[in-house]
């Protein structure tokens, strides 16, 4: 029995040509970014300078807790306590955080 090269290199290629594709057309918003270490000590400049802040949840797709500070278009991501902190800081300065 004669073995076609050709069609013996189209069966294994078709699987890994299909998975290809399939990754190529997979949108931007399908891997979801989470905080993978956390601060504990964020210095008070730079929660003057938030401007808001999100909480990503260990329940959701991320592996723990953290709070997530936008400030000056960067991130930061902060242990859950500092939202406390934030709060204390914002409501003495008469700044506002928003939640996202």
């Amino acid at each position: 029995m004669r073995l076609d090269c050709a069609a013996f290199i189209f069966t294994l290629s078709a699987p890994f040509m299909t998975l290809c594709l399939n990754l190529a057309f997979v949108p931007a918003f399908a891997f979801p970014r989470c905080c993978v270490t956390v601060s504990k000590k964020i210095p008070r400049s730079i929660l003057r300078s938030v401007c808001r802040y999100e909480i990503q949840s260990k329940s959701g797709v991320c592996d723990f807790d953290a709070l997530i500070l936008h400030f000056r278009n960067k991130l930061i991501c902060a242990h859950p306590r500092v939202l406390k902190k934030l709060k204390i800081l914002k409501h003495q300065t008469g700044l506002n955080a928003n939640r996202k």
